[in-house]
């Protein structure tokens, strides 16, 4: 019914010609297709997504419900591999209450797009070779404006469903697809481009005789074709020095010293195979050393959970140094953006987050949270990477060696 609808009829009950199954318009754009949803997907998006987010895990069932940290329940008859996956799962005190996210977003949000991609996955919808017409991988990447390529006239003749009239007379007639792609490969840049162009040109003249009774002559045919190869040649250009004309925001990729009266704080987070490792440097108005942590956590966690984390350790361990006009910097940009937006996140990293929003909100007032590039937090990526060696929590009172010449340096 639906390949019926997109075909279309031409009259009465006269039936539409079929081109492709309903199967090949539904693989994605970016191997032929048109991209329209699977309603066999569509209809299991909702299967396999969600996990448990464990906070006093009074409601969660064991060993029926998802909760382990691959989105996997326990099975009953549980083997070693299961008991060392429990183990591993990260438990946050920022987490209050046992709730149901979707793991297939970082945000715990439920989303139709990713629920969708699940299944096509899991259904292995995602084959390409029907939409081609074979196995064997035919695409070539052949410059031109968008009417020739993508879902344009090569395209049509490549899958064999350009409307000729020999097709059009005989359904079973196979078009010599592999004479077209033949020649292209032997083409070089520019040839390529006007054997596409001219191509164009002589349908659009064949369609100037069928629909409108007009006939092109072999002039008009190659200077249509060469007109239009012009235009977006210049188009490109255009486009290409509007694009250097814009002068890209420079960020500082060097540490900068906080303004009069304040401190500064970078904090960053290191991974290893089995720990998370978090490096904290608070520096004064001058750039001199003030005080330093380093400190691993385990089990491993993801990234920008470890990162938020680190963020919300240095937060409460400035309140409680009792240093109020704090300049925080991360790393971590998803960090960062999370911080600041209004959305609200049911994922674990929502949770930390909003943990850390109150610290800002109540005790740091006067404090910020900022993101800056690696290159500019040298110092707290050196003390996450040495965390390992230390104690779970340490103190540095001196500055410590792994980055005394990183404080030397940025001082002057």
């Amino acid at each position: 019914m639906l390949n019926s609808f997109w075909w279309g009829h031409t009259s009465g009950n006269a039936r539409g010609l079929h081109w492709l199954s309903w199967e090949r318009l539904a693989v994605s754009k970016d191997y032929g297709g048109m991209g329209f949803k699977n309603l066999q997907a569509f209809n299991l998006a909702m299967v396999g997504g969600y996990k448990w987010s464990i906070g006093t895990g009074e409601n969660i069932k064991i060993w029926e419900q998802n909760w382990l940290r691959e989105g996997m329940s326990l099975p009953l008859s549980s083997d070693t591999y299961n008991i060392v996956n429990q183990v591993t799962t990260p438990l946050f005190a920022s987490v209050h209450d046992d709730r149901i996210v979707w793991k297939l977003e970082r945000d715990g949000n439920y989303s139709v797009r990713s629920a969708y991609k699940l299944c096509i996955n899991i259904a292995g919808l995602h084959d390409m070779q029907g939409c081609a017409g074979g196995g064997e991988d035919r695409e070539v990447a052949v410059p031109g404006p968008p009417m020739l390529v993508g879902p344009g006239l090569l395209q049509r003749i490549s899958r064999n469903i350009l409307p000729t009239r020999l097709k059009l007379s005989s359904r079973g007639v196979q078009c010599p697809i592999d004479i077209m792609f033949s020649i292209l490969q032997k083409l070089d840049h520019e040839q390529q481009e006007l054997f596409s162009v001219m191509l164009w040109s002589l349908w659009k003249g064949r369609n100037n005789q069928v629909w409108d009774n007009v006939t092109d002559n072999t002039h008009t045919i190659c200077e249509r074709a060469r007109h239009l190869l012009t235009s977006w040649k210049n188009s490109q250009q255009v486009r290409s020095l509007v694009s250097t004309a814009v002068s890209p925001v420079t960020q500082h990729m060097d540490w900068t010293k906080p303004s009069s009266g304040r401190y500064k704080c970078n904090i960053d987070a290191s991974f290893s195979s089995s720990l998370n490792k978090v490096g904290i440097c608070i520096r004064d108005d001058q750039g001199r050393f003030v005080i330093a942590r380093t400190e691993w956590l385990t089990p491993i966690m993801e990234v920008e959970v470890g990162e938020a984390i680190g963020l919300l350790h240095a937060l409460k361990w400035v309140e409680e140094l009792q240093i109020s006009d704090m300049d925080f910097e991360v790393d971590c940009k998803r960090v960062v953006d999370s911080l600041h937006s209004n959305k609200n996140h049911a994922s674990d990293l929502g949770a930390i987050i909003i943990d850390c929003r109150r610290i800002l909100a109540t005790s740091l007032m006067n404090s910020h949270v900022k993101f800056i590039r690696r290159q500019a937090n040298e110092a707290a990526h050196r003390l996450a990477k040495a965390a390992l060696l230390l104690a779970c929590f340490h103190n540095f009172i001196d500055i410590p060696t792994c980055i005394y010449s990183i404080i030397i340096n940025e001082m002057s």
